[in-house]
Parts: C-alpha cells; structure tokens; sequence
C-alpha cells in the first residue's frame, strides 16, 4: 500500500460501515488511522451557527486521521457513509513507533497535510469571485460534477443562493459548465479552463 513501507508490519483490522454510518464525528478524537477502501462518503463541517460548511463527496480510495495524529487535535469534520463501505482501520497508539520510523508514511503525511492545507485555503478567500470559487471548489475536490444541492453548495461557497444561480448559469452559458438537469451540473471537460474569470 502506498501510505506505508509495510502495511503487514502493522495491527489493523478491515471493517464495513453501512450506509449512513459516521466514521468519524466532528468535535470527538480519534484513536485511529482510517483508510476507505470501497464506497462513497460525505464529508462535512458545522459551523458556529449549525450551518453546513466545507461539503463534498468522495467516492473511492481516501486516507482520514492524518490531520488528527499530526496534531492531536479534535476531529475537524464529519465523515459519513452515502454507500457501504469498506475500510482499513490502523490504532495509532498501537502501531505509533512503527509509525514514526516509516518514511514512506511520514513522507505522505507532509504531502498531504500541505495539498489539504492549500486546497481548503483556495477555495475561499474573501475577494474571490462567485466563479472563481465555484471553480476552486470543483478543482480542489477533484471531480467534474457539482453532487451536492445547490441550497448546500451555496452555504459552502458562502455565497447567497441567488448569486450561486447567477454564476451556474454564467458559466453555462460561457462553455465552462454543461447542466445536466435542473440543479445538476458538471464541468466541461473539453475546456481548458482557466480560473482567472470575471468578477461578479
């Protein structure tokens, strides 16, 4: 496995979470590494108000907890199953002076701590445009289709949902998004896009 030299040097256990399980809940610690296998997740926030931040869907391979054993911290989102899911789950304490000898781990937690770092940071920064941060937030979650509703995305993108409709269908009508149905987008993949577009 590419996270560690030796997966089989390590204590673990493969378990299955149904659908709409948590794998993991925010404001709670975790005692371990998490990596999804198989299967479809959601990943989420709430801010102070109860709000929805932060929202999108993942389906395949993902690796959770890496923030969590860097720092020591809470857990930071919410992490729930849309589909079954199938996933390796490694105790840290148990395995932690496995850990810290492991180059190949060590070397993917720095790199993945920075790409989080940098993608949570670019999606919203507070003179980005409805566009560019509609953009940001397909290129930052790495697929093609908006999956989430549009009342959500909004919430996400802290734009109103007004504005989020304006910018969907400016960007449908420049080529950059194609509508599947009502409230259903994907990106124009034939494009090459640029995200230096216009301000609202």
């Amino acid at each position: 496995m590419r996270y560690f030299n030796n997966l089989d040097a390590l204590q673990y256990s493969t378990i299955e979470y149904k659908e709409n399980d948590f794998i993991t809940k925010q404001g709670f610690r975790t005692d371990n590494l998490t990596i999804i296998l198989e299967g479809k997740i959601k990943i989420f926030e709430y801010d102070t108000n109860g709000k929805i931040q932060n929202f999108f869907i993942h389906e395949g391979e993902m690796f959770l907890g890496d923030m969590e054993y860097a720092s020591s911290s809470f857990i930071s989102g919410n992490v729930q199953a849309i589909t079954n899911i199938k996933a390796i789950v490694i105790p840290i304490e148990k395995n932690r002076l496995i850990l810290e000898k492991d180059t190949v781990f060590l070397n993917f937690l720095i790199q993945n701590l920075y790409h989080k770092a940098i993608g949570n940071s670019s999606i919203l920064f507070s003179n980005a445009s409805s566009h560019e941060r509609v953009l940001n937030y397909l290129s930052t979650i790495h697929q093609d289709t908006i999956d989430i509703s549009l009342q959500d995305l909004a919430s996400v993108l802290r734009i109103s949902y007004r504005q989020l409709l304006r910018t969907l269908k400016q960007l449908e009508q420049e080529g950059i998004l194609i509508r599947i149905k009502k409230g259903q987008y994907k990106k124009n993949t034939d494009l090459s896009v640029s995200f230096n577009t216009k301000s609202d």
